[in-house]
């Protein structure tokens, strides 16, 4: 399964590291991941090679 764009919120000014929606996933990434693991399944997370993604979400450039 593929999470596409629209996961992530911002980035931490400090750790620069994405920051997901917990909006959307109030339970965080790593719980969704380790669910659908579970299940058999693999698991991937989009980011846009560029610093924004088309929704204006931070992307992964610089950091990949």
């Amino acid at each position: 399964m593929n999470l596409d764009d629209c996961w992530q919120i911002e980035r931490s000014l400090s750790t620069k590291k994405i920051i997901e929606d917990k909006a959307k996933f109030p339970s965080g990434i790593g719980n969704l991941s380790a669910y659908v693991h579970s299940k058999g399944l693999l698991f991937g997370l989009y980011s846009d090679a560029g610093t924004k993604t088309c929704q204006g979400r931070p992307g992964g450039y610089g950091f990949e």
